[in-house]
Parts: structure tokens; C-alpha cells; sequence
């Protein structure tokens, strides 16, 4: 994504599972509190990498994001829709900075009116994250 600004979904989701990688290693100790998420930012913004590998990288970020998904959304975790929604919203961030515009809105289109249409509370936090982005809201499939 280039490190984007405009990743914003991708930023919070990258940033919540550093924290929580985070919170295992200083349990005790508030100063080191945060250093994880510095480091794989900062770690992403220097990695470079051939294009081969990245499209499988994309395609396994696919395959974990569509699962994750999908495993909590139809096993009904209403308490992790709001995850599920995020997920789901930076994969649609990373298609979109990826000038795959219609990959993002068929994805997001597949999640929210085909795969779960019935599933309101799941499309509610879509709808809340796509609000929190404008990458998404450019989309103008929700």
C-alpha cells in the first residue's frame, strides 16, 4: 500500500494485533508498552519486495482474511462482527491503493449482499468502517 495515509483501516487493524502481540510480551512493564506496533510499521515502510512475491503474499492475506471472515460471521460471534468488518474493510483498502478498484467492491459486495445478506449487525459494522474510511466510501458499494 505504499504506507499510505489513506489506509486507515489497514493502519488500526495493523496496529490493534501489535498491541495485543504487544500486551504478551510487556504484561508488566507499561514503558515497552507500543514498541511492537512501531516496529512492524516501521518495518513494513522499509520492506521491499519482488513483485512475484508479492502476489503471494496477497493471495495468502487473501485466503487468512476471507477465513477469518467467514469463521466468525457465520458462526454467528456477533462479538467479533466489528473485527470481521475490519478485515474485510483492509483487504477492500488494499485492492483499492492497488489500483483494483473493482476487486475491492466485488469483495466487499460478496461479504455484505451475497455470502451475508441477512446478517445485519455484520453489515452495520461494514457500514461503521467504511464510514472511518474513505478509500472505502469512494467505492460506493455501501
Amino acid at each position: 500500500t505504499g504506507n499510505s495515509p489513506a489506509a486507515s483501516v489497514i493502519r488500526a487493524l495493523l496496529k490493534e494485533y501489535s498491541e495485543t502481540y504487544d500486551s504478551y510480551l510487556h504484561e508488566e512493564d507499561e514503558v515497552g508498552r507500543g514498541d511492537a506496533c512501531r516496529a512492524l510499521l516501521t518495518g513494513l515502510e522499509s520492506a521491499q519486495i519482488a513483485e512475484a512475491e508479492a502476489k503471494k503474499y496477497e493471495a495468502w492475506a487473501l485466503k487468512i482474511g476471507r477465513d477469518r471472515i467467514d469463521a466468525i460471521v457465520s458462526a454467528k460471534h456477533r462479538g467479533a462482527y466489528a473485527r470481521a468488518a475490519r478485515v474485510l474493510g483492509a483487504l477492500a483498502e488494499f485492492y483499492t491503493l492497488s489500483d483494483e478498484r473493482e476487486k475491492a467492491r466485488s469483495l466487499l459486495h460478496e461479504f455484505v449482499f451475497v455470502k451475508y445478506p441477512r446478517h445485519y449487525a455484520f453489515r452495520a459494522e461494514v457500514k461503521s468502517v467504511a464510514a472511518g474510511s474513505t478509500l472505502i466510501k469512494e467505492l460506493r458499494v455501501i
